[in-house]
């Protein structure tokens, strides 16, 4: 009977693991989707940088 009942404690333990787990690569993930949304994340700040610094040449260009 004891046997048994570690053998449920494990289990149960597994699956506290488990859902501990995904929860943390859930909310990495909307961290992820989000900073992506609001243009957070690198490629769209290097992006705004590089249209920033070409509106400037074209600005010196047309004076």
């Amino acid at each position: 009977m004891e046997n048994l009942l570690n053998e449920i404690t494990e289990v149960l333990l597994f699956l506290k693991i488990t859902t501990y787990a995904l929860l943390a690569l859930s909310l990495a993930w909307v961290i992820f989707v989000f900073r992506k949304i609001v243009g957070l994340d690198t490629h769209s700040i290097e992006l705004r940088r590089i249209r920033r610094l070409l509106e400037q040449l074209s600005k010196e260009k047309t004076e």
